[in-house]
């Protein structure tokens, strides 16, 4: 069991042993369950847990994580005749709890919610934070608020079920968790990352450690307003990149290269020596594999990057490093020089040892 500090009141996540408990309703509270209509379809067993009469399933969509999706909500929580003694339950990946969590947020200002998460990204990051995030217009996750679940179920059996991609992705997003805590939790992924491809229920001293690391920073920074941009590691370039390829690469497996990108470019500022960028290289690649930049169009990365809602102009707000555990907040100048270096990373020039 991991505790979680917040303002609104402390939430608890669970490793596994009370799943029975959250999938029923308890006490005077009426319950409504949220759940992903793909998982639901692979796991016979949820199926069979849950109550019929109070069981909603969602499929994951742009829409459904938009302003209009969270309408479609607000009006199924009017016809259910959702209150405040009511608590939601989201079975599902970070679509559902940003859309369920966001409407429970904004509804009756504020109603209770848990959840189950069932990807191996929601598992090991996005459960805890508090944060939900909504899509607006062309904008990604433009709009959100701070509303933290009361109590977080994590079940390895979800992982059975992920596709190659999914879970990779996944495991990219832990590896941004384990660098910025530093080099002996770096070495304890590093240990596990070939064992876990073979038994993906191996993946959950991982998770708990990914949570642990998070955990610790915010609860410093709650409201991401200073610290806690150090998870930001991996992620301005990675957005860049997703964007890029038309969301043709997921997000974990981009924010793997996004690392690289910066682990490269903080080594060709001389803030870390290239045996430090190809030892992690070494690993980043098990992650994104064959997906690493088919997809992606240097153009098109230049000008997601520009359209950053963190950037200004000709300068990219991105967190480099001066090595395992040193990542800090860096502006980066969008000069012909710069521009002509991403150019080579794109076209695999710097797949070398020399930068």
């Amino acid at each position: 069991m991991l505790s979680i500090r917040a303002t609104n009141g402390d939430y608890q996540v669970d490793f596994g042993s009370r799943n029975e408990s959250f999938l029923q309703s308890k006490g005077n509270r009426s319950s409504l369950f949220f759940v992903d209509q793909t998982v639901l379809a692979l796991h016979p067993w949820l199926k069979a847990a849950l109550p019929k009469n109070d069981t909603i399933t969602l499929m994951p969509s742009e829409r459904l994580k938009s302003y209009e999706g969270i309408g479609d909500l607000l009006r199924l929580f009017v016809k259910r005749g959702v209150n405040k003694n009511f608590h939601l339950k989201v079975i599902g990946g970070g679509v559902l709890q940003d859309a369920v969590g966001f409407t429970a947020s904004i509804f009756f200002r504020g109603i209770d919610w848990s959840f189950m998460p069932t990807t191996l990204l929601a598992q090991a990051d996005s459960c805890i934070g508090s944060k939900t995030s909504l899509n607006f217009g062309e904008g990604k996750n433009q709009l959100g608020t701070f509303h933290p679940p009361r109590y977080i179920c994590i079940d390895p059996r979800f992982l059975d079920t992920l596709t190659e991609a999914q879970f990779r992705s996944g495991i990219g997003e832990i590896f941004h968790y384990l660098l910025v805590s530093g080099q002996a939790d770096f070495e304890f992924g590093e240990d596990l990352i070939d064992s876990i491809g073979l038994d993906r229920s191996k993946a959950l001293p991982l998770i708990e450690r990914s949570l642990k690391i998070k955990k610790k920073m915010i609860e410093i920074d709650e409201f991401d307003t200073g610290p806690r941009k150090v998870f930001n590691y991996g992620h301005t370039f990675g957005h860049a990149i997703e964007a890029a390829s038309g969301f043709g690469i997921p997000h974990g497996i981009a924010v793997s290269i996004g690392m690289d990108i910066a682990n490269c470019f903080s080594a060709k500022q001389g803030l870390v020596s290239i045996k430090f960028r190809n030892r992690v290289r070494k690993v980043l690649e098990k992650i994104w594999q064959s997906d690493r930049l088919n997809k992606v169009k240097v153009n098109e990365f230049i000008s997601a990057l520009k359209k950053d809602k963190k950037n200004d102009g000709r300068q990219v707000k991105a967190i480099l490093t001066r090595g395992f555990g040193d990542m800090f907040l860096a502006n980066l100048d969008l000069t012909d020089e710069n521009l002509i270096w991403f150019e080579k990373y794109f076209a695999n020039v710097l797949q070398d040892t020399d930068l």
